[in-house]
């Protein structure tokens, strides 16, 4: 649900141009933060953010997390976000307690490049997203 709604208000923002604040993304993440807390799983985040970013860009990583959190939500023990958000680049920390595994699969989006990097280790796994506009 906090997916749809967010990318419906990120569409509704990118009405203006295709460039958003960079701070939407990490409105999306409180919203998923709070949705995790109402399931009893602690989550913590940490934003440091700057600038604008193209609404694709943040579609595209909020995909990604909301995917990533719906495949091991009867598992996880806590969750935490830290969102680094400057000049066109998002970088995300994804670290999730309690999962072992994590897909790096991602929605393929026209001049938007993602990487991830996935490292499992003592029932937890760590993601970390890379993601800018493709020159």
């Amino acid at each position: 649900g906090t997916f749809i709604k967010r990318c419906s208000n990120l569409i509704v923002l990118s009405q203006s141009g295709e460039y958003i604040d960079s701070s939407e993304i990490s409105y999306a993440l409180r919203e998923m933060t709070e949705d995790i807390r109402a399931f009893g799983v602690p989550c913590h985040t940490d934003f440091s953010i700057e600038g604008n970013c193209e609404v694709s860009l943040a579609i595209s990583i909020l995909d990604y997390i909301t995917r990533a959190l719906r495949s091991g939500v009867k598992n996880m023990k806590s969750v935490n976000f830290r969102l680094l958000a400057s000049q066109g680049m998002l970088t995300i920390r994804l670290m999730i307690e309690g999962v072992s595994e994590l897909s790096s699969d991602h929605a393929d989006i026209e001049g938007i490049d993602m990487s991830i990097f996935v490292k499992s280790e003592n029932n937890s796994v760590t993601a970390d997203i890379l993601c800018w506009e493709a020159k």
